[in-house]
């Protein structure tokens, strides 16, 4: 069935209908009819709102293009734009020939759009229009940020009918507000005015930082390494209130791994997208944030530089870490928790020095292997007298330390368990957290193999969120275990990150970083 008679019979229409006729943007998504693609030939059309600017920097995940995902592809973005229905209930992206093309829409017109000639596809979550020209522009008439209709959703509310509208999530702050809004490597990004200082490679183009609501709902915030108000030297909103952009669904390897399911995540435009001045919705049980720039480690015997077998005092509130894996317990220079001072070494590279506490251990000690189960970090905390809602654990991890030969044989899936005696856990829910390693550089050698970047490195630490049992409350103590899930460690190889069986006798020396890691519950 050619789609014209698709969208007729879904909208009823006459056969004197034909030409030139303004469809609905759900009549244009269900005339695919499960096809992965089809082509327009009718002078059917659509109006909407523009919603982005045209070379907006961060409309589109900027891939990496040649396999060996050293260079990234900055063109296509310049040729996006995106355009929402009028009650703003769907969304397009619409893919133009060239960027003048793309120039022809100003962002806020309500624009009107012929689809004749060009191509529909459904892109995981969202639908695209490709092959339009300036001349599937019919009409256009300026609008202003006060007229484009504004859509408002607590983070949960979020589905995939909103994916490529620009959408206000309320009630919204950042889950680590140390640093900037994206928190990387500045070595391992695209050039720009703000590493131009850096031996800039160009490996890779974007990262997240994690947003959740009030009620703990979770959220990705993505930025672009070309978005320069990223690290401007005045960090993340301190606060709560609203977060405003584009809802995406992209897949990204390096950020959640390639075998976890996609979440939703929004896409600022700019920074007056973020308005949190109101007060945080949260309060902190104990946090470990490592934004000291010092070396040592502060524990119940002492300051010490290696915290193996010793229980690590929180920086806020009271609790304690121990590391359950044999091995060295350190503070290491890496990309988290970006430096705002310039005064402070290795600002300019956008970290702290000593800014995550590093276990660097066999592979084989991440398993105890009498009681055939993981070996991680174990939090240990109060919360006697406390009365809220929605507890909730945050941490932020990485693997590998810049070099080659450590960014394999490192635990790949990891997962959160619970106890309060400190002897039987179970876990929180069924979810793996996927363990990225940080980039490494080419030109390293493994065994006499020069390995190329891998699609699965990553410019930082990736964050997580962990909704706790309610039951957990008014507790003497309480136990939580982040550790490893499952015996597979990651391997380098030229494509994909191989899967590796986790041996007694796999003696490869790993590193494991962690970033913050806090523990809050609803004031």
């Amino acid at each position: 069935m050619k789609i014209i008679q698709t969208i007729l019979l879904l909208m009823l229409m006459a056969p004197s209908a034909l030409m030139a006729q303004i469809v609905p943007f759900e009549a244009v998504r269900m005339a695919l009819d499960g096809k992965e693609q089809a082509r327009i030939d009718s002078d059917i059309r659509i109006m909407g709102y523009v919603i982005n600017a045209q070379g907006n920097s961060n409309v589109l995940h900027n891939p990496q293009h040649a396999t060996r995902y050293t260079e990234v592809n900055l063109k296509d973005i310049r040729k996006v734009m995106y355009l929402e229905s009028s009650d703003a209930r769907y969304g397009f992206r619409l893919e133009f020939e060239t960027d003048k093309d793309a120039g022809t829409l100003k962002r806020y017109s309500l624009a009107t759009i012929s689809l004749n000639g060009t191509m529909i596809r459904k892109e995981y979550g969202g639908f695209v229009i490709s092959g339009l020209t300036k001349d599937n522009v019919i009409d256009q008439k300026e609008g202003t940020a006060e007229s484009f209709p504004r859509k408002y959703r607590a983070v949960s509310e979020v589905t995939s009918d909103d994916i490529f509208t620009f959408v206000t999530l309320t009630d919204c702050e950042f889950v680590f507000k140390d640093g900037a809004y994206v928190n990387v490597h500045e070595t391992y990004t695209i050039r720009t005015e703000k590493n131009a200082h850096c031996h800039a490679n160009g490996m890779m183009d974007g990262w997240g930082s994690l947003i959740y609501d009030k009620s703990g709902q979770p959220v990705y915030m993505m930025l672009n390494s070309s978005c320069l108000w990223r690290r401007d030297g005045k960090g993340v909103p301190q606060g709560a209130g609203t977060v405003s952009g584009i809802i995406t669904d992209t897949p990204l390897a390096r950020y959640y791994g390639e075998d976890v399911e996609r979440t939703l995540q929004i896409r600022p435009m700019n920074r007056k997208d973020f308005a949190m001045e109101g007060e945080s919705n949260w309060r902190s049980i104990c946090e470990w944030n490592w934004s000291d720039n010092v070396k040592t480690i502060h524990t119940t015997s002492g300051d010490v530089e290696d915290a193996a077998k010793e229980t690590v005092v929180a920086d806020h509130g009271k609790g304690g870490l121990a590391v359950e894996i044999e091995g060295s317990v350190t503070r290491r220079k890496e990309p988290n928790n970006p430096s705002l001072d310039s005064k402070v070494e290795n600002a300019e590279l956008g970290f702290y020095d000593y800014g995550a506490l590093n276990v660097s251990a066999s592979s084989c000690n991440f398993w105890d292997w009498s009681k055939d189960r993981g070996l991680g970090l174990v939090l240990n905390f109060s919360t006697k007298g406390i009365k809220g809602t929605n507890l909730i654990l945050a941490f932020s991890f990485a693997a590998g330390n810049g070099k080659s030969e450590r960014c394999l044989g490192y635990p790949v899936y990891w997962c959160v368990e619970y106890s309060t005696d400190g002897v039987s856990y179970a876990r929180v829910d069924d979810t793996d957290y996927v363990l990225n390693t940080l980039p490494y550089w080419r030109e390293n050698d493994v065994y006499g193999v020069s390995y190329p970047t891998s699609l699965e490195c990553g410019m930082g630490f990736t964050e997580h969120l962990v909704r706790l049992p309610e039951a957990l409350f008014g507790k003497k103590d309480v136990f939580l275990r982040i550790c490893p899930s499952q015996k597979k460690v990651g391997s380098m190889a030229f494509t994909d990150r191989d899967r590796v069986a986790m041996r007694p006798e796999l003696d490869v020396l790993t590193n494991v970083s962690f970033g913050s890691i806090a523990v809050r519950y609803n004031r």
